[in-house]
């Protein structure tokens, strides 16, 4: 099944701020479940060798988990630090989905609104196996 991951950054009432925060909606079909997101700014650089925006590295998050759980089974709420504890491989596997995210794939599509925030989109399909088509 295809997934559709969208990422918005939504600013802080103080502006940029750390953590960064993120809602990202994921769709199958016609149902859609919606998660709050917080990493921080250094937890981002840490993990995408600061060669990835924000955005691109929930969305590569999200695609991680996606490989590994329905998306009713993604918390609502959460920051990213908390993924190795349900998943203790996320930290050495996310580079893999970075680079998928990172590429000019046609399946990723970015844009920004009136409001400053981003928006990064992308559909992500499981193979058989589970792991990510791009």
């Amino acid at each position: 099944m295809t997934a559709e991951i969208a990422v918005t950054a939504k600013p802080t009432a103080a502006g940029p701020g750390d953590p960064l925060q993120f809602e990202v909606t994921v769709t199958e079909g016609s149902s859609e479940s919606r998660h709050h997101v917080t990493m921080a700014k250094a937890q981002c650089d840490r993990l995408t060798a600061g060669k990835h925006t924000p955005e691109a590295c929930i969305g590569a998050a999200f695609r991680f988990l996606l490989d590994r759980e329905a998306k009713e089974s993604i918390l609502g709420r959460f920051d990213v630090s908390v993924i190795p504890r349900y998943f203790p491989e996320f930290e050495r596997a996310l580079p893999r989905y970075s680079e998928i995210v990172g590429s000019p794939c046609s399946r990723w599509s970015r844009a920004s609104t009136h409001f400053g925030e981003a928006i990064i989109a992308c559909k992500h399909e499981r193979g058989s196996s589970g792991q990510a088509r791009g």
